[in-house]
């Protein structure tokens, strides 16, 4: 079963929230805004994610990049479109 994975980046920390398939939150953690610290929290829980979804930001090219070179799969969001697709 696969899981999905948002990222809340902030400067000094990321909040790390993952789900599965049901929309059930099997994992949740905060973790410096560093790419390593956040590919190593991911790696760490050993499941398999179908998509990372990712805040267009200050960080977003950074982090996007980083998580692609590790083998993740990340998908930059907008807040607001990603809003108004879950909430219209």
């Amino acid at each position: 079963m696969p899981y999905y994975v948002g990222l809340d980046v902030s400067q000094e920390l990321t909040a790390i929230c993952i789900v599965d398939e049901e929309g059930s939150v099997a994992y949740e953690g905060m973790v410096p805004t560093e790419p390593d610290d956040i590919i190593t929290y991911l790696n760490s829980t050993g499941e398999e994610y179908g998509r990372i979804g990712l805040e267009t930001g200050s960080f977003s090219h950074w982090l996007y990049h980083a998580l692609f070179e590790a083998g993740l799969r990340p998908l930059m969001l907008k807040a607001l479109k990603a809003r108004r697709s879950v909430c219209f």
